[in-house]
């Protein structure tokens, strides 16, 4: 029986190019060649051993101060920690954070990683900084040839059943689409906001005063404050929605702007309800 060249006693089962042979049919997978190829940065980790008796007189060599309690394999190095953890090792490692603090850099997309060198030489060799370049690229996306292939790509996609139901079943979890009966129920329920909203009006008619409904610019519309949309998903009274409490008149550009979003919260909209019926 063959065993493994990497040492962990198993039996060699696979045969390498370069002629070694391995329990597993990645060296990676092996676990005795895992712990060798243990490295940070590029560069493999020294092995340790524990001192058994620790001499105050021995400090790290890394010079952080700390009494030594690992010594190497070799006997060349002494240090406070274990696999390169010594704080003074560690604060080497993060020299290239910003401010040496990784919450600094939160913002940054490269986890707070300088790389002044890299930025400068893309804001000089970037094409997309050439104006030739950048007019070379909005001519072919505008040219009709380009769009013609898009638009080609774009039907055969849609062609498909399997994209097609894909699309559909995101937009029924995201609430964008929805099925038959889904579209019933809520036929019915914007019939029932709008029958209340009515009401509304006709008792105060002075919501709207001297505004005038319809579609444009100097034209004011009946916006819901909690949008019905918001209502139908989170099964509200429909009385509630269509009540005195959410209306407001908006110009006609906000109130299109607004789409399905809400001013205020579910527990606003319930207050002010609470408050208007112990009124009136």
């Amino acid at each position: 029986m063959k065993l493994c060249d990497y040492g962990c006693g198993r039996e060699a089962k696979h045969q390498f190019k370069n002629g070694k042979w391995c329990c597993e049919n990645f060296s990676n997978k092996c676990p005795e060649a895992r712990r060798n190829n243990v490295s940070t940065k590029g560069y493999k980790l020294e092995k340790f051993d524990k001192l058994e008796e620790v001499n105050s007189t021995v400090f790290c060599d890394n010079g952080c101060g700390q009494i030594a309690k690992f010594i190497t394999k070799t006997g060349k190095k002494y240090c406070c920690s274990a696999h390169q953890k010594c704080p003074v090792n560690r604060k080497k490692n993060t020299e290239g954070l910003i401010g040496n603090e990784r919450q600094k850099g939160k913002n940054s997309k490269l986890f707070g990683r300088k790389r002044l060198e890299h930025s400068n030489f893309m804001k000089k060799n970037n094409p997309m900084f050439i104006k030739e370049y950048k007019q070379k690229l909005k001519d072919i996306v505008s040219s009709l040839e380009y769009k013609e292939k898009m638009s080609e790509i774009v039907f055969k996609r849609w062609k498909s059943k399997k994209y097609r139901k894909k699309i559909s079943k995101i937009y029924l979890e995201k609430g964008i689409k929805y099925t038959d009966e889904q579209l019933g129920k809520k036929r019915s329920y914007y019939r029932k906001v709008f029958k209340y909203t009515k009401k509304s009006i006709e008792i105060h008619p002075e919501v709207m005063g001297d505004k005038i409904r319809g579609i444009g610019k100097n034209f004011y519309q009946l916006d819901h404050i909690y949008s019905i949309a918001e209502g139908f998903k989170n099964n509200i009274d429909p009385k509630m929605i269509g009540s005195i409490v959410n209306i407001q008149p908006l110009p006609c550009k906000e109130n299109l702007l607004k789409k399905d979003s809400c001013w205020i919260t579910l527990d606003e909209l319930k207050r002010r309800y609470r408050t208007y019926e112990n009124n009136f």
